[in-house]
């Protein structure tokens, strides 16, 4: 039985929505209240986790809001995750000035299980500004 081209357009239309994959460089945060405050997940070199919160600081945290268009950084908590929450790598040892345009102009370190992080935490992030919308910039 062949296929009517009708049939086969949601499948096509789906297609064309799908995810880039972990090939493109990304940072968001996620379960904050709005676009502009939460956990903060980067996705590099091929890889997507939470960041160490071992030097999580105001440096990091001002160029991250800056690049997400969300103001600059009021607070930089740490985030100690349930056993249960834990899901792998993260990214460790990022170093930012503060004054870089972009995550991707500061010192980032490698990909290490989560056991490696020695705060046993990741970083989270609250920015003065909020994005309407809620949809991720980058």
């Amino acid at each position: 039985m062949a296929l009517s081209p009708l049939r086969l357009w949601p499948f096509l239309l789906a297609c064309l929505n799908l995810p880039t994959g972990l090939a493109e460089d990304s940072v968001t945060l996620l379960r904050g209240g709005n676009p502009c405050e939460g956990l903060v997940t980067v996705q590099h070199r091929g890889q997507q986790g939470m960041v160490c919160g071992d030097r999580w600081g105001q440096g990091e945290g001002d160029v991250i809001c800056r690049q997400l268009g969300c103001g600059h950084a009021l607070f930089t908590p740490k985030y100690v995750l349930w056993p249960s929450e834990r899901q792998g790598s993260v990214l460790q040892a990022m170093r930012c000035q503060g004054e870089e345009a972009s995550l991707w102009e500061c010192s980032l370190g490698p990909w290490v299980p989560e056991r490696d992080c020695a705060c046993e935490c990741i970083s989270a992030l609250h920015c003065s500004g909020r994005r309407p919308g809620g949809s991720p910039h980058l």
